[in-house]
């Protein structure tokens, strides 16, 4: 806050934070978990009183903030660039604050690739995809009546060249089978290892998989 500042000019302010009121998205991490522990790293908006414009930086999606009082404008101008599928749905954007007029415009940011989710079954997918025009999109998909086997994944990413999630339902071998925290302390490496493709890609591992797991180990045995 400022308590003296002379208003015949424009006073502005450039800081990263995480202010009070400012909206988290999926990759904003550190964010996250401030708010998760009570929001105690969240910077009171009233800090800023005395400043016409505030030019903040931490968030990734563009926003603007609750005024502390009539004269200030805060905003977080975001990320220029998408980083998690969570922030596919936002317009990316910089600010252009006019110092003479005490406003501010968002422009669009052009944006080098795109993001985009589908969740659908398995089979209305891929009917969509053979009539798709956006294949080379980076994509997140999840299918609502089919495992997320391999079998699956290399059909759907033959389609889907840059596809990066994929995720569907569990197999119904690993169905109730969520490790807890005590469980696993009681289980050795390679039982942890299954368990999680189990839960991951509804599927354990194959003789293959094992064999260099076990491997991997020996050596780590060895060299310790």
């Amino acid at each position: 806050m400022i308590s003296k500042a002379d208003r015949s000019l424009c006073n502005i302010l450039a800081a990263h934070c995480f202010a009070a009121g400012g909206t988290a998205s999926e990759s904003d991490i550190s964010a996250r978990a401030a708010e998760s522990v009570g929001g105690a790293d969240k910077i009171p908006a009233d800090v800023f009183n005395g400043f016409d414009y505030v030019a903040l930086g931490h968030l990734h999606k563009a926003q603007t903030l609750s005024k502390p009082n009539a004269d200030t404008l805060i905003r977080y101008s975001g990320a220029p660039l998408p980083y998690s599928f969570g922030e596919a749905r936002y317009k990316k954007t910089v600010t252009l604050y006019d110092t003479d007029t005490r406003s501010a415009e968002a422009i669009e940011v052009p944006q080098p690739y795109r993001l985009r989710t589908l969740e659908d079954t398995y089979e209305n997918i891929l009917a969509f995809a053979e009539s798709d025009e956006r294949r080379d999109d980076y994509m997140k998909i999840t299918v609502t009546d089919k495992f997320a086997g391999d079998g699956a994944f290399i059909r759907l990413r033959e389609l889907y060249p840059k596809l990066l999630q994929f995720s569907g339902m569990r197999s119904e071998a690993s169905e109730n089978t969520e490790t807890t925290a005590a469980a696993a302390s009681e289980m050795d490496i390679v039982s942890l290892a299954v368990r999680y493709l189990e839960e991951r890609r509804g599927t354990g591992a194959d003789e293959d998989e094992l064999r260099w797991l076990c491997e991997a180990l020996k050596g780590l045995e060895e060299e310790t």
